[in-house]
């Protein structure tokens, strides 16, 4: 299994989680959602690329997401998910 990116710049954990299946990527989702706080994080992209392989697997981490006090996380969430559904339901 791969590991999870040691920093907002860790590209080289980047491309070992991108050779992952789906199933072992499932186990890092929580840890991965870190990287989604700040939109300049050079990983920001990739991350959300990797996340967005996801469905329903991906509700329990909103949830916790939203449940928390961290408005701007919620905001950017907000905006990744939706937009990807948005743009799913289009086709």
């Amino acid at each position: 299994m791969g590991n999870l990116p040691l920093s907002k710049m860790d590209y080289e954990s980047i491309k070992k989680l991108k050779q992952l299946n789906k199933n072992d990527l499932l186990d890092l989702i929580e840890g991965l959602s870190i990287y989604l706080k700040d939109r300049n994080f050079p990983i920001f992209e990739d991350v959300v690329d990797l996340l967005l392989n996801f469905n329903k697997e991906l509700i329990p981490l909103i949830n916790r997401i939203f449940e928390g006090e961290e408005s701007d996380w919620k905001i950017k969430c907000f905006r990744i998910f939706i937009a990807s559904v948005s743009y799913w339901s289009s086709y």
